[in-house]
């Protein structure tokens, strides 16, 4: 069971990162828009979602992202738990790899804690490292929800802010 509460709150911080992945780059963000000389700083995004998914039983997680009611992408988390306190407070590690079809994966270190009484968790990322076309981004995610003890299935709210640094005009 300790297992499946951390994958439950890895998923969460996966569904995050991925909603983010799939929105940090605005069209404009293009090389020289609005600075001169072409020098430009990173192009960072808040993100707001949530997400529904299932502890695996196995250590994994897997989400579904949502913003509003349209789907923004998925997470795949691997959730290594601690030892819980005496209180039931179960803290864990692991990482979650968020997905999106158009702007590629962020893989994003996390740390939490998921109450093994009342099926609440966090997580806080602890590094964010991303992939393909989000390979220089950086940023910061939190993760909070429940989950449902007898069946693994959680719901959680994704809070992120996502940076990727603008091109230099040649």
């Amino acid at each position: 069971m300790h297992a499946r509460l951390l994958r439950a709150g890895a998923v969460a911080v996966a569904t995050g990162a991925l909603v983010t992945a799939g929105l940090v780059a605005p069209a404009h963000a293009g090389p020289g828009n609005g600075h001169a000389y072409g020098h430009l700083k990173s192009q960072c995004r808040g993100f707001h979602a949530t997400g529904a998914g299932t502890d695996n039983g196995d250590g994994t997680t897997s989400a579904t992202l949502y913003q509003g009611g349209r789907e923004v992408g998925s997470s795949a988390g691997a959730l290594v738990p601690g030892v819980p306190d005496a209180d039931g407070l179960l803290p864990f590690t692991g990482t979650i790899v968020l997905t999106t079809a158009k702007k590629g994966a962020l893989e994003v270190s996390v740390q939490g804690t998921f109450s093994t009484v009342t099926g609440e968790f966090s997580a806080r990322s602890v590094e964010v490292d991303g992939r393909g076309p989000m390979r220089n981004a950086t940023g910061r995610l939190r993760v909070w929800g429940v989950q449902d003890l007898a069946t693994g299935a959680f719901t959680e709210t994704v809070h992120a802010k996502v940076c990727v640094p603008k091109k230099h005009q040649s």
